[in-house]
């Protein structure tokens, strides 16, 4: 058969590690499993390439042991772990592991006591009461199976932003040394407006020259947003989003007799801004609206509000302050478990500033609006 890509690679790993876990051998190990599985999955190089040059170890979260099973599984498709595994559980119970608070033992008890193999039945047994009265399950796991499965709807393919952050700099470091002529690597998407949880890991970097208009390059989970200093503004724009507040910048521009498209803002056929992101908002008549606030809401309506002629005209659209913790400044870890210093890659990241709450972007080389393109 043929070699598997990264993708269908990090299926089988997360295949492995919720029956891992659900026969209760190593948690550990069972999450091990997942977390090598979430690096293949934003992996911007093919895995034969990674895998051919002896660099699997270098990704984040994968060691020998585990390298030699993606290997395994990369050339046959199949592990004989996993083989074993299969024989022992129906494949619907293991989607009941993406039911946060539902603990492999619950599983175990659900399946072989009640015969409950998907996530249906399970939801159908915990609205019909049937699992008060059994033995290691009660009222308390029936009710928190039903919350459970309400936010397992709105969670349902996000990760952590810490665990976001690791992915983006592994890509970017791929990135540089795969991508000629590349000045600089940015974070983009939910990621660089600030989501607890990210769903879109997305990542723009800039070369000294592109042929044609910018590209978006899809592997697995991560988009790659190909782009030039001439672009880099709008190619930023579009790739950190939301989708609703790139709607209505579109619908801002075409009410004023302008076209936004991720080549530029135009006027007819003339390109007016496309290499910063505030001269873009500027040119749309709006105040710079810093990242996290662009959610489609009413951000856009209060930049319009305040006139960039009067005198609060450099002062982008930000939130009050939140708490420190929910996007503090970020620190890399080691194996060692100590904070490493910031990395060499040319990429840049959010950070809470104490002074007035709001956020701004870092840059090695550059100014706070800089980095913002």
């Amino acid at each position: 058969m043929a070699a598997l890509d990264a993708a269908a690679v990090a299926a089988l790993l997360v295949e492995l590690g919720r029956r891992t876990a659900l026969a209760g051998d190593n948690y550990f190990r069972a999450k091990a499993y997942v977390r090598a599985a979430d690096t293949l999955s934003a992996l911007v190089e093919p895995l034969d390439r990674v895998i051919a040059e002896n660099r699997l170890r270098q990704l984040p979260g994968i060691g020998e042991t585990i390298a030699e099973i993606v290997t395994k599984l990369h050339n046959t498709g199949t592990h004989p772990l996993l083989e074993k595994l299969r024989r022992d559980v129906p494949e619907g119970v293991l989607d009941m592991l993406s039911v946060p608070g539902l603990k492999p033992e619950k599983i175990n008890i659900l399946h072989k006591e009640l015969g409950i193999t998907n996530l249906a039945a399970l939801e159908a047994a915990a609205r019909e009461d049937r699992l008060k009265k059994v033995k290691g399950l009660g009222a308390v796991v029936q009710r928190k199976i039903l919350e459970g499965m309400k936010i397992r709807k709105t969670a349902l393919g996000t990760r952590h932003l810490h665990r976001a952050d690791e992915l983006a700099l592994s890509a970017a470091e791929t990135l540089r040394r795969s991508v000629p002529g590349l000045i600089r690597t940015v974070t983009a998407g939910d990621l660089r407006r600030g989501g607890e949880l990210v769903s879109n890991l997305a990542v723009v970097t800039e070369v000294e020259r592109l042929a044609g208009p910018p590209k978006v390059i899809t592997s697995g989970e991560m988009s790659v947003y190909l782009t030039d200093a001439r672009r880099f503004g709008v190619s930023l724009l579009f790739a950190t989003g939301s989708r609703k507040h790139l709607e209505i910048l579109q619908q801002r521009a075409a009410d004023r007799g302008m076209t936004l498209t991720p080549e530029g803002l135009r006027r007819g056929r003339k390109i007016i801004a496309a290499g910063n992101e505030a001269e873009i908002y500027e040119a749309l008549g709006l105040q710079y609206i810093e990242p996290e606030l662009r959610e489609g809401l009413d951000e856009i309506e209060r930049a319009a509000a305040q006139d960039p002629a009067t005198g609060d005209g450099n002062r982008p659209i930000r939130r009050s302050a939140r708490p420190y913790h929910r996007l503090g400044r970020r620190r890399y870890t080691g194996s060692n478990g100590r904070d490493q210093p910031r990395p060499s890659i040319p990429i840049h990241w959010h950070h809470r500033s104490l002074e007035d709450g709001a956020l701004r972007r870092r840059s090695h080389h550059r100014g706070d609006r800089a980095a913002a393109g």
